[in-house]
């Protein structure tokens, strides 16, 4: 029995993927999610909604790094 390769492949890029990257880009999304005029100035200049990484949703570390690399620019502007 094998299992499933989806989340097989969720494990393995979460343990490949350093910690301390992670645990910034964390910080950074938390940061916008959690501040009503930080995110809305986000939406204003046209920035995604930051997406954080869950255990059960599978892609969502992708989706987190991804989110953050397309709103670097904005989150620049903004802070």
């Amino acid at each position: 029995m094998y299992g499933c390769s989806s989340h097989w492949l969720q494990l393995l890029g979460r343990d490949s993927t350093p910690s301390a990257i992670t645990k910034h880009i964390t910080v950074v999304q938390k940061y916008f999610r959690n501040h009503h005029k930080s995110e809305a100035w986000l939406s204003d200049k046209g920035g995604k909604k930051p997406v954080l990484a869950g255990d059960t949703r599978w892609n969502s570390e992708i989706d987190m790094v991804e989110g953050f690399l397309a709103n670097r620019c904005h989150d620049q502007q903004i802070i």
